[in-house]
Formats: structure tokens, sequence, C-alpha cells
């Protein structure tokens, strides 16, 4: 994987979730949670990866793992107003 593939999907994480944006605070508070957490898992992976020693090549990897891991969450809370799979539907298959 390439940085420019990398750039790429970040580029389209931004565009994909800024649809969710909301008018009411407990809708764009919780999308912005959601969005925040994937910054830190982003931040998390590649601290693993560099300590795992891995290539640059798989640090992107990893990055865009971690940046894709929960996008059916922001649809989950869009049509139900939680996050929480029990209370709605498996996140992993949303978008």
């Amino acid at each position: 994987m390439q940085k420019n593939d990398l750039d790429f999907f970040k580029k389209w994480f931004l565009e994909y979730v800024d649809q969710f944006s909301a008018s009411d605070c407990f809708t764009q508070d919780n999308i912005k949670r959601k969005i925040e957490h994937t910054g830190r898992v982003c931040e998390n992976i590649l601290l693993l990866a560099k300590s795992e020693k891995i290539g640059e090549e798989g640090h992107r990897l990893a990055e865009t793992i971690a940046l894709f891991h929960d996008l059916g969450r922001f649809e989950q809370f869009m049509r139900y107003k939680t996050f929480l799979d029990s209370e709605s539907e498996n996140h992993g298959i949303l978008l």
C-alpha cells in the first residue's frame, strides 16, 4: 500500500463521516465521539506496528484497517441512536 492510497482513504473517511453531521447536540456529540475514537485507534495501531517493527507499507495498511474498523457505527447511531449492537443490529454489517 502506497502513501497516496492511505491519503485517499483518509479523505474518503472524512467525507463519509461528514454526511452524519447533525444539528442536534446529542447526535453531533456522539458522531464526534466516534470520529475521535477512530483517531485514537489509528494512533494505537501505529504504536503497535512500530513496536512489532512492521515496515512502512504495513504501517499504512494497519492504519487503513483502524480507520475503517468502526464504519458501521455511524449508520448504527443514525438509525437507532445507540452504539450497542444488542439494542440495534450488528454494526459490522452496516454501511
